[in-house]
């Protein structure tokens, strides 16, 4: 017991999580399991047994389950429609011309690093910073991809049989428990296991030449390093994630002005908001951006909405006074709040003197967005722009 409690005490001052460490041993001891008992049943690809375990893994037993069984479904569908294409093709050369076109610079695996720039730019799309998780996940490849061909030119070249093949290919298998356990090597430590195993076929005997190996290798490794390249050049993600968050909150209360909503919801809407402001401040904090202008700016969306609930409570408790018809032709500007800021700001201060003369208790509020929506006229404007 003091020995496991010291190994754990020293694991952990090296920097390594150990509730993940035992995570990542575990599903290492799994996959090469399953890659063992594919060759023992004669599988061609053994190796692909062990990808699916880390493809599906995952901490909690209710969401293995779940992540297997939506995969086996995929899996199957993909196969299905994969035969029906096969069959539709067939030897019919113009069909095949189709595919070929993915190739149009005349390299033979050409269509594989479009598939796989393609699937890295929509998995990590809608992440905070994907461009530093890719480069992370490029340096882990190129790792996978370099154990790969280590493995396959300096170690099984010296070997006899295809179950020494399997056998040699498990150690480097099990590095990855130390990548992923460890704090900072963790991110994207998977996608060295997964290109490692991808590169890797122990069939003996070795028939495919050194170029090939490392052609394929390079094709493996190009699909993030393209992702990379592409959301800092050409698609820069995080900007398009905060845009993309100011439209839906921006929008969100167009649509309150727009529509009656009970309580419930809009305490919902606030409950959504408040997490798009936490989520719009934490991308641009990374991005090194000022934030006062992007913090003020959805405190005063919020405001709006404030005061939109008290708008439609007025006109709700007081119908057809001319406070009434005041708070309606307010609730009008604020549909249009994207595109004229200015006015439904004006329209809004007005209602508000109207009300503290009265000594409404929805003055306040009202005051309130209206001051917020004039001193932060560009951050309104600036979403006008992309509609």
């Amino acid at each position: 017991m003091s020995n496991t409690l010291s190994a754990t005490y020293a694991l952990t001052r090296l920097g390594f999580d150990i509730p993940r460490f035992n995570f990542a041993l575990r599903t290492a001891l799994a996959s090469a399991l399953a890659m063992t008992l594919a060759w023992l049943i004669g599988l061609e690809h053994p190796q692909w047994s062990a990808m699916t375990v880390w493809a599906v893994s995952q901490p909690v037993r209710g969401m293995l389950l779940e992540k297997s069984f939506f995969r086996a479904i995929g899996t199957l569908i993909g196969t299905l429609f994969g035969i029906m294409l096969v069959m539709l093709c067939g030897d019919n050369l113009p069909l095949m011309v189709v595919g070929a076109a993915w190739v149009v610079t005349g390299w033979s695996v050409g269509a594989y690093v479009m598939l796989g720039v393609s699937v890295m730019i929509a998995l990590f799309s809608n992440f905070e910073t994907p461009y530093h998780i890719m480069g992370r996940i490029f340096w882990w490849q190129l790792a996978g991809a370099a154990a790969a061909l280590s493995c396959h030119w300096l170690v099984w070249p010296q070997l006899h049989a295809e179950w020494q093949l399997v056998a040699t290919l498990v150690p480097f298998l099990l590095v990855v428990a130390l990548l992923f356990g460890h704090n900072r090597l963790n991110i994207g430590s998977i996608d060295y296991v997964m290109a490692l195993l991808l590169l890797s076929h122990p069939v003996y005997p070795l028939s495919s030449s050194f170029n090939a190996s490392l052609s394929l290798a390079l094709v493996v490794v190009s699909g993030p390093l393209l992702a990379y390249l592409t959301f800092r050049t050409v698609w820069p993600a995080d900007a398009r994630r905060r845009i993309h968050l100011t439209d839906m909150m921006l929008d969100e209360v167009s649509s309150m002005a727009a529509e009656e909503r009970s309580s419930g919801r809009h305490a919902v809407w606030q409950a959504r908001l408040y997490h798009r402001l936490l989520k719009l401040i934490q991308s641009v904090s990374r991005s090194g951006e000022p934030l006062p202008p992007v913090t003020s700016g959805a405190l005063a969306v919020l405001a709006a909405g404030n005061a939109i609930q008290s708008l439609q409570q007025i006109r709700k408790a007081q119908p057809g006074t001319p406070t009434a018809r005041r708070a309606d032709l307010a609730l009008q500007r604020l549909t249009r709040l994207r595109q004229q800021p200015a006015a439904s700001a004006g329209t809004l201060r007005r209602l508000a003197d109207h009300l503290q003369r009265q000594e409404h208790g929805a003055a306040w509020n009202i005051d309130n967005a209206a001051r917020s929506i004039d001193a932060n006229l560009e951050f309104f404007r600036s979403g006008a722009l992309r509609t």
